[in-house]
């Protein structure tokens, strides 16, 4: 079973998390080995909310709730205000481009 990288963009959470659960059971993973194997499916700004977490976290299931509790709708508050910090203009973007991906979210979390 190939595991995905996790970006709350892309991925349905609830797929992506039972496929963690089939793969523990596969490899029979204990919560250490589940931590340890884990990160590596983190990018970006959700590694960093992992790593908040994981000093916190003592079992997957523990995991597994706070995971599910922060990123169960795309358009929650976290998520976006995760995607509005980490807006950056890439190098070869317009100016123009990467305002409107910037307003863009701006306007997605005043909605809320």
């Amino acid at each position: 079973m190939k595991l995905e990288r996790f970006t709350d963009k892309e991925n349905n959470i609830q797929t992506w998390i039972n496929d963690i659960v089939k793969a523990i059971m596969a490899n029979n993973w204990d919560d250490n080995r589940v931590f340890q194997a884990i990160s590596y499916f983190f990018q970006d700004t959700i590694d960093s909310w992992y790593q908040s977490l994981a000093a916190k976290s003592q079992t997957f299931q523990e995991f597994r709730i706070a995971f599910l509790k922060y990123f169960s709708n795309n358009n929650s508050i976290n998520c976006l205000a995760n995607t509005f910090i980490t807006i950056k203009q890439r190098e070869i973007e317009a100016v123009t481009t990467y305002l409107g991906h910037f307003h863009r979210n701006l306007h997605q979390i005043q909605a809320i």
